[in-house]
């Protein structure tokens, strides 16, 4: 499962220090592929309006995707074509919205 810090705080404040993990938590989400490319990732983080997708393979957590990383990740990329192809030529990236 996910436990974002509103969930932490929202089980703190209906069922006290003692509550679980396990109530707290989402237990459906979104995830992500390591082979799925991160401009559909991406888009997905958008659409569920979520802040983290986790990263499976064979049902195993490998890694985490969230829009920060992904939005630097992208930053870089445009900014390293930019400079290896000049501004307005190279190959077209996607310029996330936010």
């Amino acid at each position: 499962g996910i436990l974002t810090q509103g969930e932490l705080l929202k089980g703190l404040a209906e069922q006290g220090p003692e509550s679980l993990v396990s109530h707290a938590m989402h237990s459906e989400f979104e995830t992500a592929s390591p082979d799925e490319d991160l401009e559909a990732a991406f888009r997905r983080l958008q659409l569920c309006q979520c802040r983290t997708l986790p990263v499976l393979e064979r049902s195993t957590l490998v890694g985490l995707l969230t829009r920060d990383n992904i939005r630097a990740y992208l930053s870089i990329q445009s900014v390293l074509a930019a400079k290896h192809h000049g501004p307005g030529r190279g190959p077209e990236l996607v310029k996330p919205v936010f």
